[in-house]
């Protein structure tokens, strides 16, 4: 067969690397303490702040961390402060920090102390890791002795801004004006308590050359459904960009505004200002403005300016939900049965769970991140540094960086057997290469390239799912550098490689954490596909123990902190995966996505994880297709012609290599057989009715007599066709349909109801093939059925098991030879589930094979009939033919997503 594993370059390409991030600047995060204000009886900052001439903002170090204020200054900061500010710096604001003893000012290049005055006013907090700012309104405390709190002028403070241009550390500064198109008051509010979020897509997208306010607007109805020109794909959902010219409303979508009618369901969340790029939140407002209600009570929504897909954005509003929502709903695990689990209360790793080396190896490094991990299950075993340490209540994955005394294990030589540790993937020893194209050369693997030696560990030979929900408890470490995450791949390479990054932290990044989906498109070159890296924020991730978790079913894949709903997309805005994956949990250090370690980052770090469990849904032992089931895909056949949208009509290897000795050819009418004129397929009344004829039939064709030249386009057309050099044109022209380019699914329940024929040496079938020729290569044939013996229907499971091909079969007779189930339609079904398999005819329960060798792969439905063949033990019967196999419906069904 064509099946192969992935090349080497392949693997290089695909998702077995976990994502190459855009390259981001984060900063540790320190706040201070309430116990350093003190309660004034009321502030003594001046009503009405002289702001003087705003300049193009506020100038500070590009590479501030840490927290500090912005301090308003009865003097112009230029004469007062040496060395002065920016020359065109806000003539009486600077940025200001304390580091426990003394105030120091931020003139854009150092800090240096000053002495505070008695009319110094704090009159916001700036977070300058996250490059964020909080007005102090009216705070009436004392910090430092500096009093804070203003209740005059209206300043707005937009992070990332000078002189109104999108600039990495400045705070620009703006006087906003009342809003005169504000509508008297309502008595309350009519916007929804709880607005739906929907996904939140990469963003708000809005004009990049914007100016003047406006506000951000929730839809009930989808943006990219309801308006026209649409925003963005990758647009929210629900939000939009809109303003009001005076006469009617428009909404942005990225390229123009353009008018809409109003709902009554519509809902102002936020007021945006253009020209500052800034945003604020309109929460429990109970304001009209030109018809549209305002404010929010449910959700807690930040609003970014200058943000998309978290990267910096000149003009557009990155949305998130913070963490301390209660609205998010949780997921009710009564509905599951725990099927993995290891809680870590050892004192070493169980290798009946775990790995420790990722499929190609320790050799090859991924992302450029700079440790190596220590294979201490695999080929590491004898090494005397382990980077997996317990408590007896937990393990923690610890980096360390090398040192003379630590350095990484030794490469094996080349010719090792240690090289294939599984039976589907190998280690790379990734020696020395040569680009052919190029002529670039590469010396592979250095040691001296090695910087640290942390652990990862895997679940690849032990533990696989298809749907279902895990959840790792654990406790992060803040660190410049450090990458830890908790995540899914799938067990083999092949078709859109999917990954689930259940969580990923950058130890520089305290306050959010990230839930990411990849995949990729092999029809369109292989292009990665991802959701935006969705942010959760908290004060800090790494103060306590928390609960990372992620439900991934048919249709939907929703992320847990704690229990509570974070973020959750479907198949409507991404291809959901459906193959069967396993569990990694690492520390990786430094890479692409979080940068280099600096002198701040404590080493040894570590990942403690307290346990890693995973969970099935829970489904009635009787099949109950009402309660637990959802269909996902079927034909009920009730057009006029077969779907080409759902069907092929050949194998993948075409029609010029027969199968089992079989007599017929196989006329592939929606393929390469499209264009001869006749189809074996007739779709009328409800059913598709596949009809066997003999070649020499007047009603249907001769088959191909020779096999096509070696020149013809078909070969280039169907890449997948096997040549077949000792081809003879068959006795009988036949059809089959596969689902192959349309559905594959692991794990459900798959049914046709149908009429066979009986005859000797016809043999109708209904089956599931592998979608994949890797692992166990399964096969489960649901029905099939000898024509010479019509009473008896025959299921079977094969499969690869220590790769020799095994058999497992089982008979349903129903004791009428003479026609059997040949007597009108029945249904054909069988339920397949992780370690079960159980046939169905007419509903009921016939037979049923249980093992931990059920498949897992991902396979695919065919339904055919056949003629002649090993299979039948008598000789065709030329008087049988023609001969039909009629089609009611084929059904596939899969569990419900949770809800």
């Amino acid at each position: 067969m064509v099946g192969r594993r992935a090349s080497a370059a392949e693997i290089d390409n695909i998702s077995m690397v976990k994502k190459i991030f855009p390259t981001f600047i984060f900063f540790t995060l320190t706040l201070y303490s309430a116990s350093h204000a003190q309660p004034l009886s009321e502030s003594t900052c001046p009503a009405d702040l002289a702001t003087g001439d705003l300049g193009m903002g506020i100038a500070a170090m590009d590479q501030a961390t840490g927290s500090g204020w912005l301090m308003w200054s009865e003097a112009p900061v230029s004469q007062r402060f040496s060395p002065p500010p920016l020359p065109t710096n806000a003539n009486h604001f600077v940025a200001v920090k304390h580091d426990g003893s003394q105030w120091l000012f931020d003139n854009n290049s150092q800090l240096s102390p000053f002495s505070i005055e008695p009319s110094d006013c704090l009159v916001a907090t700036l977070d300058f890791s996250n490059d964020s700012a909080s007005p102090l309104a009216d705070e009436g405390v004392r910090i430092f002795g500096i009093d804070s709190g203003f209740s005059g002028n209206n300043i707005r403070i937009t992070p990332n801004r000078w002189n109104n241009s999108v600039n990495d550390g400045e705070f620009g500064l703006s006087i906003l004006q009342d809003d005169n198109t504000v509508n008297p008051p309502l008595s309350e509010s009519t916007c929804p308590a709880d607005l739906a979020t929907g996904d939140l897509g990469m963003g708000i997208a809005a004009m990049d050359q914007a100016t003047g306010s406006g506000w951000l607007m929730w839809s009930e109805a989808p943006v990219s459904q309801r308006f026209s020109p649409p925003p963005l794909p990758t647009n929210a959902n629900h939000f939009v960009a809109v303003k009001h010219d005076g006469s009617q409303w428009l909404f942005d979508n990225n390229s123009q505004l353009s008018p809409f009618s109003i709902e009554p369901s519509d809902c102002l969340v936020a007021t945006l200002d253009f020209s500052n790029d800034s945003a604020s939140p309109l929460a429990d407002e109970g304001v009209r403005i030109f018809g549209i209600d305002s404010g929010f009570s449910g959700n807690n929504i930040r609003i970014t300016p200058n943000r998309w897909n978290n990267s910096v954005n000149d003009g557009e509003f990155g949305l998130s939900i913070l963490q301390d929502d209660n609205t998010m709903s949780s997921l009710d695990l009564s509905s599951y049965d725990l099927v993995f689990e290891d809680n870590f209360d050892g004192l070493a790793l169980d290798s009946t769970k775990w790995d420790t080396g990722l499929l190609w190896g320790p050799y090859l490094p991924i992302n450029n991140e700079q440790q190596l991990y220590v294979d201490t299950l695999g080929m590491h075993s004898g090494f005397s540094h382990s980077p997996f340490e317990f408590t007896g209540e937990s393990l923690k994955i610890v980096a360390t960086p090398v040192a003379p005394s630590i350095q990484p294990p030794p490469r094996p030589s080349e010719g090792d057997p240690v090289w294939q540790p599984n039976s589907y993937a190998e280690y790379r020893y990734n020696g020395p290469t040569v680009d052919q194209d190029t002529g670039t050369s590469s010396p592979g693997y250095q040691s001296e390239n090695v910087d640290y030696l942390s652990g990862i560990i895997t679940t690849y030979g032990n533990f696989k799912m298809t749907h279902g929900y895990v959840e790792m408890r654990a406790r992060m470490s803040e660190g410049r550098g450090l990458w830890p995450a908790f995540w899914m791949l799938p067990t083999h390479y092949v078709k859109d490689v999917p990954e689930i990054d259940v969580v990923e932290f950058l130890g520089q990044d305290v306050d959010r954490l990230y839930n990411t989906y990849h995949y990729f498109d092999t029809t369109n070159n292989w292009a990665k596909i991802s959701t935006p890296s969705f942010p959760v924020f908290n004060s800090d991730w790494t103060q306590d123990w928390h609960t990372f978790g992620m439900s991934w079913s048919p249709r939907k894949i929703t992320w847990y902190i704690d229990g509570v709903k974070t973020h959750e997309i479907d198949d409507s805005q991404y291809k959901i995966a459906n193959q069967p994956m396993y569990l990694l949990a690492n520390l990786a250090v430094g890479g692409n996505w979080p940068g280099s370690p600096d002198s701040t980052t404590p080493f040894p770090a570590s990942l403690e994880i307290d346990y890693i469990r995973a969970y099935k849904r829970k489904l009635s032992e009787t099949l109950d297709l009402t309660n637990d089931y959802q269909l996902m895909f079927g034909d009920e056949f009730n057009g006029s012609t077969l779907d080409a949208s759902k069907w092929n009509t050949h194998f993948l290897w075409g029609p010029y290599l027969p199968i089992n000795n079989e007599e017929q050819y196989y006329i592939d009418a929606l393929g390469s057989d499209a264009g001869l004129g006749y189809s074996p397929f007739t779709v009328s009344n409800g059913n598709l009715t596949i009809s066997a004829r003999a070649a020499g039939d007047p009603a249907a064709i001769t088959p191909p007599a020779t096999l096509p030249n070696l020149n013809d386009q078909m070969w280039t057309d169907f890449g997948t066709f096997q040549r077949n050099e000792d081809y003879l044109p068959g006795n009988y022209t036949s059809g089959m349909i596969t689902s192959y380019d349309a559905f594959k699914f692991a794990h459900g329940y798959a049914e046709i109801r149908a009429k066979i024929p009986e005859g000797d040496g016809l043999w109708p079938a209904f089956w599931l093939l592998n979608g994949y020729y890797v692992g166990q290569q399964p096969e489960i044939d649901i029905m099939e059925v000898r024509g010479e013996n019509p009473h008896q229907i025959i299921h079977s499971y094969h499969r690869l098991v220590d790769g020799d091909y095994d058999s497992t079969s089982y008979m349903t007779d129903n004791g009428e030879p003479s026609i059997g189930y040949a007597d009108g339609f029945h249904s054909y079904g069988v339920r397949w589930e992780p370690g079960t398999i159980t046939w169905y005819i007419d509903g009921v329960a016939v037979h049923s094979y249980s093992g931990n060798d059920v498949a897992y792969q991902v396979m695919y439905v065919i339904a055919n009939l056949a003629v002649g063949g090993n299979f039948n033990f008598s000789p065709v019967d030329s008087a049988k033919i023609p001969a039909e196999l009629v089609i009611d419906y084929i059904r596939v069904y899969q569990e419900r997503d949770p809800t």
